[in-house]
């Protein structure tokens, strides 16, 4: 295993720190989405920021489609923004 990543598994067992990497990954998102959201909302945003966002968002819904990241965020709470956009 890497160096870089060696500390994330300490004293924890791997699919223990998966599970709190998804669920900070699944957290973080909603977060952008929510964002995302806000800005959208503005009428003076600029069409580069929401591109912006929109990309990151983009990305990391991708990342949580690929790796299976449930839509459960750091409380346990359901991330409505999130699973809306899995569904698609």
């Amino acid at each position: 295993m890497d160096d870089r990543f060696s500390s994330l598994f300490k004293d924890r067992a791997p699919d223990a720190a998966a599970q709190q990497l998804a669920i900070v990954l699944a957290w973080l998102t909603e977060c952008q989405l929510a964002t995302l959201e806000g800005l959208e909302s503005v009428k003076r945003t600029a069409k580069s920021e929401l591109s912006r966002h929109r990309e990151i968002c983009d990305r990391a819904v991708s990342q949580c489609k690929d790796l299976g990241v449930p839509p459960v965020g750091l409380r346990g709470d359901q991330c409505q923004r999130l699973a809306e956009r899995l569904k698609t």
